[in-house]
């Protein structure tokens, strides 16, 4: 058990001079261990061990009781979320490792508790809290913020739920949803117990922080920050990081105006921000299960790691306020806002922290003991990443395989947890998509909150406006190219005009089409490294350096012998989904990584009486390796095949319609034509080659 609380912030970039690193906190749980819940081996395997809370936690009764009821060994996971298939993703997960002391923070609690039901007798009661103090009044719907900095609602319920819990003196590990925990060494208990992230108080998603300590006051400081800028649009990891800079330099800053001078190395000294790290030792429990070097490999054991921290203080002004330093910032008088702020804390029936301004609290101040903090995920270089074992993003670490665990051989502790930003590829889903690539979605959670097992694809969630889903026509038919008709010989051009073909098909049948994977061993699939120096047919290993995952493809696959590649370009809403009115309507898609999991459920595979018929004749096969399209009237088309698809989709919830060769269908005409040419403008990969160079560079 950790010896004090700890609490984790969510995200907080350093800025230019200061350290080149992401304070990182948002988390969705992963894999079970093969041998047991992942929880086992940390010893909090806490569901079922739960009372649950479904309510407010406005006022200090009730968030007292919402974190007495979810708690466990003092421990205390809290995640916001604004979004059902979001929260219900992560929660599932967390419940999944046998970690139960999990508490939510949405609008949607009765609805989550609805979808989370079937799995009420088995892992017990959840926890959800709601913030009715949105309705109070204020310009913001809250009595604490006259503005809110930022996007998301959301970031203000953590941090006033994370805040208060940890003076209330529990261990709180605040995170969002769009982080994939990887290791089965806890999530992430083990690690921060181990020299050297057992001697910090406050890092990414690890902390030990006393309830009165710096780390509090980082938290409390930063809601009083909300609004104090409001021309510069800094967001909450804004005001997190100029609370941090201030107990990092022990007086109060007001860091956001770096943006002014952010290449002034002399300002930067000048405050006492030094950019660098330092080596330090790692136990040699951690040694085997670290790794700073993933895109190349993590077969070494690391005695010596590298990372940037920082001492924090309880910061104060002793009364002096120079105006080389801009003077005093704050109003001489508090407003309802503060006070009210202040109030959510005094009623919870703890001291505030000494106040910054009062020359009468500064020897108070000071003597507070002082706590460490720590940047994780430093990248150094494009191979390198230092203190990326604890947490990485999908640009350093998850995009070379790592985040793959069900690939990896069993070999899944070389990082513990994994950000799902920094460097997404081009598209509309990309988190969403990551999640499914690397194995970390939950189909049947989705089915749950969809209320309908083939509404998880976006081709049947993506609605026009105004349409509610029971009453959006779903797909019932999906057109696909047998296995071998796309070829690892292809070049990327011939790949789009295959995929032009099977568009057309799939206008002509209304269905949708299955968007073919890229075969991994195809020349335009690979980095300028893995064409000079792989061997084909290539044996996949991780990391797959040779893979172009800059932004070109991303794998996806039941095993490292079956890895299938996704083109990103068609991850665009245009390519997927008809967002549109009536006579404005486009095609329909399915990514490969969704037509992969439609045939694992459906078992779909090609047959004679699943093939689409081409011709009033029996064709041949085509030659092995044919790049050459089969053409086809559209006319011809519907009339070989309308029958067979009617009588098919009447008893098939998803019928797959095989083409078991390449095609172009000619002779569009009507309603067909018109959808088929909406759809080349809406869908840019339909297009890509007509696109200028410099739109597709990426892709």
């Amino acid at each position: 058990m950790w010896p004090r609380p700890r609490a984790v912030p969510r995200r907080c970039r350093a800025m230019a001079a200061a350290v080149a690193a992401g304070l990182y906190a948002v988390l969705l749980l992963v894999h079970k261990a093969e041998a047991g819940r992942v929880c086992e081996r940390s010893g909090y395997c806490s569901v079922g061990q739960v009372a649950g809370y479904v309510g407010p936690v406005d006022t200090a009764v009730e968030l007292r009781q919402a974190v007495e009821a979810t708690a466990y060994r003092k421990e205390l996971i809290i995640i916001p979320e604004t979004r059902v298939l979001s929260a219900a993703q992560v929660l599932m997960h967390f419940r999944d490792a046998g970690y139960g002391h999990v508490l939510m923070v949405m609008d949607h609690c009765d609805r989550l508790v609805s979808v989370m039901r079937p799995r009420a007798s088995r892992d017990g009661p959840i926890s959800c809290g709601t913030y009715s103090s949105k309705e109070l009044g204020g310009p913001t719907g809250f009595p604490y913020f006259k503005r809110i900095i930022g996007s998301f609602e959301a970031w203000w319920w953590k941090w006033m739920t994370a805040g208060r819990a940890v003076a209330l003196g529990y261990n709180v590990l605040a995170i969002d949803s769009d982080t994939v925990v990887l290791s089965d060494w806890y999530v992430p208990y083990w690690r921060v117990k181990q020299p050297p992230l057992s001697t910090v108080q406050m890092a990414c998603q690890n902390e030990n922080a006393a309830s009165n300590g710096p780390v509090v006051w980082i938290l409390y400081e930063l809601i009083h920050r909300v609004g104090t800028h409001p021309v510069l649009g800094i967001d909450d990891q804004g005001i997190l990081q100029e609370a941090l800079f201030s107990s990092i330099l022990g007086r109060p800053v007001f860091p956001s105006l770096i943006a002014i001078f952010r290449s002034d190395e002399e300002a930067f000294k000048g405050m006492g921000l030094i950019n660098g790290s330092r080596v330090v030792n790692a136990s040699s429990e951690l040694a085997p299960a670290v790794c700073e070097t993933f895109a190349v490999n993590c077969s070494t054991p690391l005695a010596t790691l590298h990372w940037t921290s920082a001492e924090l203080h309880v910061p104060h002004s002793g009364g002096q306020w120079p105006a080389k330093l801009g003077g005093y910032p704050f109003s001489r008088t508090i407003g309802p806002y503060t006070a009210a702020y202040r109030k959510a804390f005094t009623d919870l029936g703890v001291p505030l922290p000494p106040d910054i301004e009062d020359p009468a609290t500064e020897a108070v101040a000071r003597a507070i003991p002082s706590e460490r903090f720590t940047y994780l995920a430093k990248e150094v270089g494009l191979a390198d990443t230092q203190l990326a074992w604890a947490e990485g993003t999908w640009w350093n670490v998850g995009r070379h395989g790592w985040w793959h665990t069900h690939l990896a051989g069993g070999r899944s502790d070389s990082t513990a947890m994994g950000h799902i930003w920094a460097g997404l590829f081009p598209g509309s889903f990309q988190k969403t998509l990551i999640l499914q690539f690397t194995g970390h979605f939950d189909w049947a959670t989705a089915a749950r909150v969809a209320r309908d097992p083939h509404r998880i694809y976006h081709t049947n969630q993506e609605l026009p406006p105004g349409v509610l889903p029971q009453n959006a026509p779903g797909v019932h038919s999906v057109v696909a190219f047998s296995p071998g008709v796309i070829h690892a010989a292809m070049t990327k051009e011939q790949f789009v005009q295959a995929a032009q073909g099977l568009a057309q098909v799939a206008v002509v049948l209304g269905a949708a089409a299955a968007w073919p994977a890229v075969p991994c061993d195809s020349e335009w699939a690979l980095s300028a490294e893995g064409r000079s120096r792989v061997q084909r047919p290539i044996k996949h290993s991780i990391p797959w350096w040779y893979l172009d995952t800059f932004f070109q493809v991303q794998p996806f696959g039941d095993s490292l012998a079956e890895l299938q590649c996704e083109w990103v370009g068609f991850s665009f809403r245009g390519c997927l989904a008809n967002r549109f009115p009536p006579g404005q309507e486009v095609g329909r898609g399915l990514l490969a990584v969704e037509f992969h999991h439609l045939r694992n459920t459906t078992g779909a595979r090609p047959a004679p009486d699943t093939t689409l018929l081409l011709s009033d004749t029996v064709l041949p096969p085509p030659p092995a390796g044919s790049t050459m399209p089969h053409r086809v009237a559209a006319a011809d088309l519907l009339r070989l095949n309308a029958g067979s698809v009617l009588r098919r989709i009447q008893r098939e919830p998803m019928a797959v319609l095989w083409v078991d060769r390449l095609v172009e269908v000619v002779e569009l005409a009507g309603e067909a034509a018109a959808t088929y040419g909406r759809w080349l403008d809406k869908c840019e990969a339909l297009k890509y080659y007509s696109l200028p160079l410099q739109q597709r560079e990426r892709w």
